[in-house]
Protein backbone atom coordinates (compact mmCIF):
# COMPACT_ATOMS: atom_id res chain seq x y z
CA UNK A 1 0.00 0.00 0.00
CA UNK A 2 1.04 3.53 -0.56
CA UNK A 3 0.01 5.54 2.49
CA UNK A 4 0.30 9.29 2.95
CA UNK A 5 2.30 10.16 6.04
CA UNK A 6 -0.52 12.31 7.43
CA UNK A 7 -3.09 9.46 7.29
CA UNK A 8 -4.92 9.08 10.64
CA UNK A 9 -3.68 6.03 12.55
CA UNK A 10 -0.28 5.93 10.84
CA UNK A 11 2.70 6.38 13.15
CA UNK A 12 6.31 6.65 12.00
CA UNK A 13 8.99 6.23 14.65
CA UNK A 14 12.25 8.10 14.94
CA UNK A 15 14.99 6.97 12.58
CA UNK A 16 16.59 3.75 13.78
CA UNK A 17 20.28 3.94 14.59
CA UNK A 18 22.16 1.17 12.79
CA UNK A 19 25.89 0.91 13.22
CA UNK A 20 27.60 1.26 9.84
CA UNK A 21 24.41 1.72 7.85
CA UNK A 22 24.07 5.49 7.97
CA UNK A 23 23.21 5.72 4.29
CA UNK A 24 20.11 3.55 4.80
CA UNK A 25 17.47 5.45 6.75
CA UNK A 26 15.19 2.95 8.50
CA UNK A 27 11.98 3.79 10.32
CA UNK A 28 9.42 1.62 12.10
CA UNK A 29 5.92 2.11 10.65
CA UNK A 30 2.90 1.37 12.85
CA UNK A 31 -0.65 1.07 11.55
CA UNK A 32 -3.15 1.63 14.36
CA UNK A 33 -6.79 1.73 13.17
CA UNK A 34 -5.48 3.13 9.91
CA UNK A 35 -7.90 3.02 6.98
CA UNK A 36 -6.34 2.93 3.52
CA UNK A 37 -8.49 2.88 0.37
CA UNK A 38 -8.11 -0.16 -1.90
CA UNK A 39 -7.04 2.16 -4.72
CA UNK A 40 -3.76 2.74 -2.80
CA UNK A 41 -2.79 -0.95 -3.04
CA UNK A 42 0.51 -1.55 -4.80
CA UNK A 43 0.13 -3.86 -7.78
CA UNK A 44 -3.53 -3.07 -8.35
CA UNK A 45 -6.09 -5.79 -7.68
CA UNK A 46 -3.46 -8.52 -7.97
CA UNK A 47 -1.31 -7.03 -5.23
CA UNK A 48 2.34 -8.03 -4.96
CA UNK A 49 4.23 -11.09 -3.81
CA UNK A 50 5.03 -9.80 -0.34
CA UNK A 51 7.21 -12.78 0.62
CA UNK A 52 9.41 -12.26 -2.44
CA UNK A 53 9.72 -8.57 -1.65
CA UNK A 54 10.60 -9.42 1.96
CA UNK A 55 13.17 -12.01 0.84
CA UNK A 56 14.74 -9.52 -1.57
CA UNK A 57 15.04 -6.90 1.17
CA UNK A 58 16.46 -9.44 3.64
CA UNK A 59 19.09 -10.52 1.13
CA UNK A 60 20.02 -6.91 0.45
CA UNK A 61 20.35 -6.19 4.16
CA UNK A 62 22.50 -9.29 4.57
CA UNK A 63 24.81 -8.15 1.77
CA UNK A 64 25.13 -4.71 3.39
CA UNK A 65 25.88 -6.30 6.77
CA UNK A 66 28.55 -8.46 5.15
CA UNK A 67 30.15 -5.32 3.71
CA UNK A 68 30.18 -3.63 7.11
CA UNK A 69 31.56 -6.78 8.77
CA UNK A 70 34.28 -7.17 6.16
CA UNK A 71 35.35 -3.54 6.52
CA UNK A 72 35.47 -4.01 10.31
CA UNK A 73 37.53 -7.17 9.91
CA UNK A 74 40.00 -5.49 7.55
CA UNK A 75 40.35 -2.58 9.97
CA UNK A 76 41.01 -5.01 12.85
CA UNK A 77 43.68 -6.86 10.83
CA UNK A 78 45.46 -3.61 9.96
CA UNK A 79 45.29 -2.45 13.57
CA UNK A 80 46.63 -5.78 14.88
CA UNK A 81 49.60 -5.54 12.51
CA UNK A 82 50.39 -1.93 13.49
CA UNK A 83 49.83 -2.14 17.26
CA UNK A 84 52.92 -3.30 19.11
CA UNK A 85 52.97 -4.85 22.58
CA UNK A 86 55.92 -6.55 24.25
CA UNK A 87 58.12 -5.77 21.24
CA UNK A 88 55.95 -7.36 18.55
CA UNK A 89 52.71 -6.70 16.67
CA UNK A 90 49.70 -7.98 18.59
CA UNK A 91 48.75 -9.94 15.44
CA UNK A 92 51.64 -12.27 16.33
CA UNK A 93 49.86 -13.24 19.56
CA UNK A 94 48.00 -16.52 19.22
CA UNK A 95 44.81 -15.29 20.89
CA UNK A 96 44.57 -12.28 18.55
CA UNK A 97 45.37 -14.39 15.49
CA UNK A 98 42.64 -16.89 16.46
CA UNK A 99 40.08 -14.09 16.91
CA UNK A 100 40.96 -12.65 13.50
CA UNK A 101 40.81 -16.08 11.85
CA UNK A 102 37.40 -16.79 13.38
CA UNK A 103 36.13 -13.40 12.22
CA UNK A 104 37.38 -14.09 8.69
CA UNK A 105 35.52 -17.41 8.62
CA UNK A 106 32.29 -15.86 9.89
CA UNK A 107 32.41 -12.98 7.41
CA UNK A 108 33.19 -15.29 4.50
CA UNK A 109 30.44 -17.70 5.56
CA UNK A 110 27.91 -14.87 5.61
CA UNK A 111 29.15 -13.68 2.23
CA UNK A 112 28.60 -17.15 0.77
CA UNK A 113 25.09 -17.28 2.25
CA UNK A 114 24.31 -13.86 0.79
CA UNK A 115 25.45 -15.04 -2.65
CA UNK A 116 23.46 -18.26 -2.29
CA UNK A 117 20.29 -16.38 -1.39
CA UNK A 118 20.77 -13.95 -4.30
CA UNK A 119 21.37 -16.85 -6.71
CA UNK A 120 18.22 -18.61 -5.50
CA UNK A 121 16.19 -15.41 -5.75
CA UNK A 122 17.40 -14.93 -9.34
CA UNK A 123 16.11 -18.44 -10.09
CA UNK A 124 12.77 -17.71 -8.36
CA UNK A 125 13.50 -20.42 -5.80
CA UNK A 126 12.52 -20.43 -2.13
CA UNK A 127 15.14 -18.71 0.05
CA UNK A 128 13.44 -19.04 3.42
CA UNK A 129 15.89 -21.63 4.78
CA UNK A 130 18.96 -19.74 3.58
CA UNK A 131 17.69 -16.55 5.18
CA UNK A 132 17.05 -18.32 8.48
CA UNK A 133 20.69 -19.45 8.41
CA UNK A 134 21.77 -15.88 7.71
CA UNK A 135 19.78 -14.62 10.66
CA UNK A 136 21.14 -17.28 13.03
CA UNK A 137 24.74 -16.72 12.01
CA UNK A 138 24.39 -12.93 12.16
CA UNK A 139 23.02 -13.25 15.69
CA UNK A 140 25.71 -15.83 16.64
CA UNK A 141 23.15 -18.52 17.45
CA UNK A 142 23.29 -22.14 16.25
Amino acid sequence: MIVDKDTPGLKISEREKNLGLNSLPLFRVIFEDCVVPKSRQVGGDQGIDYMRLLNLSRSTLCAMAVGVARASYEYAVDYAKERFAFGEPIAARQSIAFMLAESAMEVDGMRMLAWRAAWRLDRNEDTHETQLWQKCIAQNRP
